[in-house]
């Protein structure tokens, strides 16, 4: 018996990053997909979140919400863990109703 190649293992296997990665960044589509992300978090949160997201720096966010690095970096921090809870919640409901 022959066996399969990487790129045909790979082809059959179902991927999305937040399954296999728990570090995955939190994309600007994730925030579109699932509205809960944002509306759970209070607005020192979501701001330093969407403007990550959207391709800022820490140091671009620092800058304009006037904060230090490290707190822009415990906010992120928060931010993205709690993000990553609700992606990992959704995805398990959407994997039950398969």
């Amino acid at each position: 018996m022959r066996r399969k190649s990487m790129s045909e293992r790979k082809s059959n296997i179902f991927y999305h990053p937040t399954y296999l990665d728990p570090y995955h960044e939190v994309g600007a589509e994730e925030l579109e997909e699932i509205p809960e992300i944002l509306a759970s978090l209070s607005f020192e949160y979501t701001e330093v979140l969407v403007l990550y997201a959207n391709g800022l720096t820490v140091q671009e966010i620092a800058h304009m919400i006037g904060q230090k690095e490290e707190v822009v970096k415990t906010r992120l921090r928060y931010a993205r863990s709690h993000a990553h809870k609700l992606i990992n919640q959704k995805r398990q409901q959407e994997n039950r109703a398969i």
